[in-house]
């Protein structure tokens, strides 16, 4: 498969899920936040984890707040992405 051919997959896939996401409802969204929270605290790479990698969820994004917050009172440092315009991250 070419890039490009995988590039149009990950395009529409990508649109399949906003679609998805934005169709959510508040109550579904924080089971959803809830569960997502639940199974990364619990895998074995967040526990052995120094160090986590994490985004900060705004809109109708994953909440990601209450992970957030967990990662930093369990002295873990947490790193985020820095956004330097729509849809640009360093």
């Amino acid at each position: 498969m070419n890039k490009k051919r995988i590039r149009q997959m990950d395009l529409a896939l990508r649109r399949r899920l906003a679609a998805r996401e934005q169709a959510m409802t508040r109550r579904e969204r924080e089971l959803s936040d809830r569960a997502i929270f639940y199974h990364v605290t619990r895998t074995e790479e967040y526990r052995r984890a120094h160090t986590v990698f994490a985004f900060v969820g705004c809109g109708r994004e994953i909440g990601t707040r209450a992970l957030l917050e967990r990662i930093l009172s369990e002295g873990k440092e947490l790193c985020v992405p820095l956004c330097t315009g729509p849809g640009r991250m360093e």
